[in-house]
């Protein structure tokens, strides 16, 4: 990927503060954790056929795609994999979101956590588009 860089993003919710930021490979076990989560959610815990050393490996050493963690008072609660993709048709970047989750349990308001994440999404939709507005991205924020 091209590295799209994304700083940390808070929120201070009135209950409980919300971070989103990059992930690093020391967060490796627990976004492998996250992710069997979202696989055991989806009713596919079978087709999880990593663990966090290959993911740690594939994610950060070989920069196979980028992930955001969200944090709900320091604790992880959620994630975002990314990766850079490219138009032929249109000749230009985007960005596929391959997971996005959330633990149930924090799902509360959807304006808190998901759409923060959709907001970061965008926001690196427009930065790899080289773009201060982007019709797609300002589309997938519209209404938030």
């Amino acid at each position: 990927p091209a590295g799209l860089g994304f700083p940390a993003v808070s929120s201070g919710h009135r209950l409980r503060p919300m971070t989103i930021r990059p992930a690093t490979r020391e967060d490796a076990p627990r976004l492998f954790e996250l992710i069997r989560e979202l696989a055991d959610y989806e009713k596919l815990g079978d087709a999880v056929k990593g663990d966090a050393e290959l993911l740690a490996t594939t994610l950060f050493d070989r920069r196979g795609a980028e992930a955001l963690i969200v944090e709900v008072e320091g604790k992880a609660v959620g994630y975002a994999v990314f990766f850079s993709t490219y138009s032929t048709f249109e000749c230009r970047p985007g960005l596929w979101v391959e997971d996005l989750f959330v633990q149930p349990g924090q799902r509360r308001s959807r304006r808190v956590v998901g759409a923060r994440l959709e907001r970061a999404g965008a926001a690196l939709l427009r930065r790899a588009r080289g773009a201060a507005h982007d019709p797609v991205a300002d589309a997938a924020t519209r209404g938030l």
